[in-house]
């Protein structure tokens, strides 16, 4: 009700100012509270406050300016929506504020003012330049097929180039206008940026079930390689070693050492037992680490850091509160 109020006595101020008289039909805001859903492996755990969503999902006036001009009706259209646009995120704001615990909304309006502030180019879509535009932003498909659909039907889009990051929301804003009347749709894109952090846990996950499962498996399997052919070496040193002792007995090869047979297989020995010992303990070392990575990934799973997965890309939503 507090938004109907300050936007029913703003529009009355414009109207008067202006010279239009306006009336404001029946109209539909959506005021609800966002669910965060904890889950482990798809299944939901636990159900937590996600934050505060406005959708001022219906708003119609009828506004006809004294002397009959329709160029300052549809300056007085352009200015109501920018001022409705403006109050979904600063009511908000005002309501659930504490000197203490300050909160934060976004709008369309609002997105818009921090693309600007950032050095984010805002563009002007309409039908001459579309094909030139479309290309160069760097917003979600969904915010493209919008323009595209509002263009082709003759609406003119503005939108900033690429999404922005404010309180950990991810999106943009951009408002969809009817040329000819001022009539717009105030519109947000993008959701809580914990979604993308969701493929950097999948890709954790991956890569210490690797390091666990996958691994080891190969090095083991080297090490007993190289083990045999360690074997096969020994027991061809054991052949070299005869056949010197005969050569040597035959008075061939006489300055060979006596114990040159027990250093040889000592040698091979060691060096077989150092392959084996070192497969098995980087087997183990790669599996120490999965286990360590997996406890981390366990314990950010159980805080729910990243396995928010309520929120959703939701053109319909005007203002996200963040408290």
């Amino acid at each position: 009700m507090s938004y109907h109020v300050e936007l029913d006595a703003m529009n009355q101020i414009t109207a008067k100012t202006m010279g239009v008289n306006a009336i404001t039909l029946p109209s539909e805001t959506i005021f609800a509270t966002k669910l965060k859903v904890l889950t482990l492996w798809g299944i939901p755990r636990l159900v937590q406050p996600g934050g505060l969503n406005m959708d001022a999902d219906y708003l119609m006036q009828v506004a006809k300016a004294r002397d009959g001009n329709t160029d300052t009706v549809k300056q007085y259209m352009l200015s109501s929506g920018m001022t409705s646009s403006v109050l979904e995120h600063k009511v908000p704001e005002e309501l659930f504020s504490t000197p203490d615990n300050p909160v934060e909304g976004i709008s369309t309006v609002k997105a818009l003012k921090i693309a600007n502030d950032r050095g984010i180019p805002i563009y002007t879509v309409n039908q001459a330049n579309i094909t030139t535009v479309l290309p160069k932003l760097q917003v979600g498909q969904q915010v493209k097929t919008d323009i595209q659909n509002a263009v082709n039907a003759g609406k003119v889009v503005t939108v900033s180039q690429s999404n922005i990051s404010f309180n950990g929301w991810v999106g943009c804003g951009y408002i969809i206008t009817n040329p000819e009347t001022g009539a717009g749709a105030y519109m947000i894109s993008g959701g809580l940026s914990g979604a993308v952090f969701t493929w950097v846990v999948v890709a954790f996950w991956v890569i210490a079930l690797l390091l666990f499962c996958i691994l080891p498996v190969p090095m083991v399997f080297v090490a007993g390689a190289l083990g045999v052919m360690a074997a096969y070496g020994i027991l061809f040193a054991q052949v070299c070693a005869v056949m010197v002792g005969v050569l040597t007995g035959a008075g061939i090869g006489i300055f060979f050492s006596d114990n040159f047979k027990e250093v040889l297989l000592s040698g091979l020995q060691d060096f077989m037992f150092a392959l084996l010992t070192g497969g098995l303990v980087l087997s183990g070392f790669l599996g120490t680490i999965a286990g360590i990575i997996i406890f981390i990934l366990w314990l950010l799973s159980y805080h729910d850091i990243f396995s928010v997965t309520n929120i959703k890309n939701n053109r319909k939503i005007y203002c996200q509160i963040f408290t």
